[in-house]
């Protein structure tokens, strides 16, 4: 009798430590940064030139600034950016979003969202 207490509880442990065995080695592969895929930062591309989001936002847009055109396309934040299209593209702001900025200056541009202008600055230089 006693040996078969023995018996069911090596086979009890033995059980238990396969369990832990296997929840620690599937941890470690989803750790893994390999298969992962990670958010790349808010940005608009027009033709070869890429704003990345300042995390600044105004109420109203400086003198001499105009639209500039609509966003057109909206791409996942998890690939790479999208450049080279003859229109604006995000990969966080929806399509038909407003895009404001001056006409003599690549550097600054707005974007018209929730009552406020997200503001972009250039990043491709």
């Amino acid at each position: 009798m006693k040996s078969r207490k023995a018996l069911f509880h090596l086979m009890a442990l033995m059980m238990i430590l396969s369990i832990v065995i296997a929840g620690c080695t599937s941890q470690s592969e989803d750790l893994d940064d390999t298969n992962q895929k990670w958010d790349y930062r808010p940005m608009i591309t027009k033709e070869n030139l890429v704003y990345g989001d300042t995390g600044k936002t105004i109420q109203a847009l400086p003198e001499g600034i105009v639209l500039l055109g609509k966003t057109e396309r909206k791409v996942s934040q998890t690939e790479p950016m999208v450049k080279g299209r003859a229109y604006f593209v995000s990969n966080t702001l929806p399509v038909e979003t407003e895009i404001y900025g001056n006409e003599r200056s690549e550097e600054i541009i707005y974007a018209d969202f929730n009552d406020s202008f997200l503001v972009y600055e250039r990043i491709d230089n």
